[in-house]
């Protein structure tokens, strides 16, 4: 049973965060959730639009490379595409990155960089190319003496899709949380996960170049952001989705060791990495789809639509992901053990309630199908997606429905199913972080519903980024107005913020968070109000666990 537990009235001088007054609530005017989703949602929300001029004086700051010329947007000095790699197209191809080659004179830092080539399906905007190695870099201020914490994120979408400027908004998490924001694009789907080691030994890096590129964009950070006014011995990782993903394996690539400090897995976590014997497997029927044999000099020069047009056609479900490939990723990232490469990195992590209302939908399913479903189809669809018997199902069911008696049996799949791909990972790591016993690890859980939403959605994948960015103005029609938008926001922010610069996300606008044990499983529920509960949902937890301990198993 979970317990509440009273908030802390007093807090010492250095857990507070002060953050800066929230804007005006918007009067935007709500519209149909279902219609504006797609979107916004995993694969496809693009960057928030931004101001068409800046204001004040117009920033330049001398990189490793060259110089570039920014902009002023929303308080915050902005930098954009800024290359930290060369082109990855022709003989760079499936290779592990290089440096960005040097300029002369001011750059122009005011256009996203390309993102890596992708298909419609990602939904993402902006021009494609694979000159993609580029990232934003949002500051307060980057003449300050004071240096200040860094948060790298990186975007969802999978291993498949997105750009580093999606969901970011216009800097108030910079703004608000006195942080320096990078945001990195990177190569991703065949571009950047292609296993070819074990097709030939002269393209070893293959198969993780996306991570590669991801650690090139951390080394740049070390090298560079001190003249944007960051802190380079104090940066934080954090993302979301697809970005939980990849923040969770560079925890375990010995080569990232030291390039981050602390860490943030938002719904989105990697327990096991692809083994390279499927990985190979996935490579090789590519490459019979392409007609190149094993002739990888020919693979590089096909065409990226080509190349995109057989991956759409040939993609298996868990391929094209970081691989095991006893180099880079020497062992699976958080099975059985958390990995030792981080124990010293505190981490953040957790879900929202209610993953699979749009993520199933995203990734296939039929979703208005499943809003239709009867108690017997529940039960089917259950057993096959859980790997089930039917005496399981029928017990794991009664489970969920003795909490939510009510729940129509579309509500008691999505709480179901969203528990087995999110929420039992995300408590799975960080029972393994605590008992590495080295640095915290501290759990959540996203509850709050959106009135601006369709019936049953709940706090659905992706719902918490409006509160973490601070964009609850810009996206009214998605989650309504009013004043406890903006708390929830001064809540998220804040402890994200305040994570960044302490180690720890505890401020004086939340309850007492304590790092997760299995002794108490402490949880801060975000929701209004914010609440500290120990082992919420424990009983759906309990009944849940088996599945998961035995899909690791196998």
């Amino acid at each position: 049973m979970a317990h509440s537990r009273p908030r802390r009235t007093k807090r010492s001088a250095d857990r507070e965060l002060a953050v800066e007054a929230p804007h005006p609530a918007s009067s935007i005017d709500r519209r149909d959730f279902l219609r504006a989703a797609a979107g916004a949602a995993l694969l496809g929300a693009s960057a928030l639009p931004l101001p068409g001029r800046a204001l004040g004086a117009v920033p330049i700051v001398a990189t490793a490379r060259g110089r570039v010329r920014g902009a002023v947007v929303n308080g915050c000095e902005v930098f954009r595409g800024i290359p930290y790699g060369a082109s990855t197209d022709g003989t760079a191809r499936f290779r592990a990155p290089s440096p960005a080659p040097e300029w002369s004179g001011i750059r122009d830092a005011v256009s996203n960089g390309d993102r890596c080539p992708q298909g419609p399906e990602a939904r993402a905007e902006g021009p494609m190319s694979e000159d993609c190695l580029a990232l934003n870099v949002w500051t307060p201020s980057s003449s300050s003496a004071t240096k200040r914490p860094v948060m790298v994120w990186l975007h969802p979408g999978g291993y498949h899709g997105g750009a580093g400027y999606q969901y970011t908004g216009n800097g108030n998490l910079a703004k608000r949380g006195d942080i320096v924001q990078v945001e990195v694009n990177h190569r991703l789907n065949v571009f950047g996960y292609l296993h070819l080691a074990d097709i030939d030994a002269g393209f070893a890096d293959a198969g993780n170049a996306g991570m590669l590129d991801i650690i090139a964009a951390l080394e740049w950070v070390r090298d560079n952001i001190d003249a944007f006014g960051g802190d380079p011995s104090n940066v934080t990782i954090f993302g979301e989705s697809g970005g939980g993903g990849k923040v969770s394996t560079l925890m375990a690539m010995p080569a990232a060791r030291g390039l981050f400090h602390k860490a943030i897995a938002q719904s989105g976590f990697a327990l096991r990495a692809a083994d390279r014997e499927s990985a190979a497997r996935a490579s090789v029927t590519l490459l019979d789809e392409l007609g190149v044999g094993r002739d990888i000099g020919a693979l590089q020069q096909i065409s990226t639509e080509r190349l995109l047009t057989a991956f759409r056609k040939v993609r298996q479900p868990g391929a094209y992901r970081p691989v095991v490939d006893g180099t880079h990723l020497p062992h699976d990232p958080w099975h059985p053990t958390a990995p030792p490469e981080s124990a010293d990195v505190p981490l953040m992590l957790g879900v929202t309630r209610d993953e699979t209302t749009i993520l199933l939908g995203m990734l296939g399913g039929d979703i208005d199908a499943m809003w239709k479903m009867g108690e017997v189809e529940l039960n089917e669809r259950l057993a096959a997606y859980l790997s089930t018997t039917q005496e399981e199902t029928t017990a794991i069911v009664a489970t969920y429905r003795a909490r939510w008696p009510a729940a129509r049996p579309a509500d008691l799949f999505f709480r179901i199913t969203s528990d087995r791909m999110m929420r039992l990972p995300s408590i799975l790591q960080a029972e393994r972080k605590a008992a590495q016993s080295g640095a915290p690890a501290y759990l959540y859980l996203f509850s709050w519903e959106s009135p601006a939403f369709g019936p049953g959605m709940g706090a659905h994948h992706g719902a918490e980024l409006n509160f973490v960015f601070d964009t609850v103005t810009e996206q009214a029609e998605r989650i309504g107005i009013g004043e406890d938008r903006r708390q929830l926001a001064d809540a998220m922010l804040g402890a994200w913020s305040r994570f960044a610069h302490t180690g720890d996300p505890n401020h004086s606008g939340l309850p007492e968070w304590e790092p997760y044990s299995t002794a108490h499983r402490d949880t801060l529920v975000f929701d209004m109000p914010s609440r500290a509960e120990r082992d919420p949902l424990g009983a759906e937890r309990e009944a849940m666990a088996p599945i998961l301990e035995r899909a690791l198993a196998g």
